[in-house]
């Protein structure tokens, strides 16, 4: 399961102007203009003198977009049978919004979490025996990143947030939230299959040489050649290419792994 946090890293972070609405009375330029230069001295991030200023006048509809490539990134952690859920303080009605542009099911968004709030959630998620990764920039994400079996930041992500989080991501693609998964996949594959090789060699070379039947100079290379097949299995990493090509087909609808 893979918790993502909304503003910061499933969108942009920053309000943008999407559509100015009008009664009719004055013009959508005319009342964007007498908008901006109230807001021109406005410390507010939204500026309750647009309200105070521009009322039974015009609409300004202001939306954190998503990131260009989040849906995409839903879509792969999908196909590698994970569940992606969402986390966030905003509004509900904020939250099932975004929640739909990026194909994550009203089930599986937690809107109007703060930070404790978001810990408690991941520790609910975890209580139901599947492991957890969250991903998230906030300082207030901080705590759920700590909670988490794996807590992904962004590099740009705040100093708290990165020095919570297990692994940091350079960057701010979420498609990198993916790779990071498929790559940490395919290095427990290689160690575990290390792991068994090296307990089978020994498992077969100790007794044979505490009984004195193994020369020390053929044991010596036998380790050798050990040491050099586990590095040459390690190696095989450098050739991984992840992405959407070598992604398994989405797993049947209910389907919920």
């Amino acid at each position: 399961m893979v918790a993502l946090d909304k503003t910061g890293t499933l969108t942009a972070g920053a309000l943008t102007l999407t559509t100015v609405i009008t009664d009719g009375e004055v013009s959508e330029q005319e009342a964007l203009r007498l908008a901006g230069a109230v807001e021109d001295g406005s410390e507010h991030p939204i500026g309750l003198a647009i309200a105070r200023e521009a009322a039974a006048r015009a609409v300004l509809v202001l939306a954190d977009q998503p990131r260009p490539g989040a849906a995409e990134a839903v879509e792969r952690l999908r196909r590698m049978g994970l569940r992606p859920v969402m986390l966030t303080g905003d509004r509900e009605g904020t939250a099932l919004a975004v929640a739909a542009r990026l194909g994550i099911p009203a089930d599986s968004v937690y809107a109007g979490t703060d930070p404790a709030g978001k810990a408690a959630v991941i520790g609910r998620l975890q209580a139901g025996g599947l492991p957890v990764a969250f991903a998230g920039d906030g300082v207030n994400d901080a705590a759920a990143l700590a909670q988490a079996d794996l807590g992904m930041a962004f590099g740009s992500a705040a100093d708290v947030a990165v020095g919570a989080a297990g692994l940091t991501i350079a960057g701010g693609d979420p498609a990198a939230i993916a790779d990071a998964l498929q790559f940490a996949r395919a290095t427990m594959r290689v160690i575990r299959a290390n792991l068994t090789w090296a307990f089978c060699y020994n498992l077969a070379a100790i007794p044979v040489a505490a009984l004195g039947y193994l020369n020390p100079m053929l044991a010596g290379v036998a380790m050798s050649a050990s040491s050099l097949i586990v590095v040459g299995n390690s190696l095989r990493l450098l050739r991984l290419r992840v992405g959407p090509p070598h992604l398994p087909p989405s797993p049947p609808a209910g389907d919920s792994r």
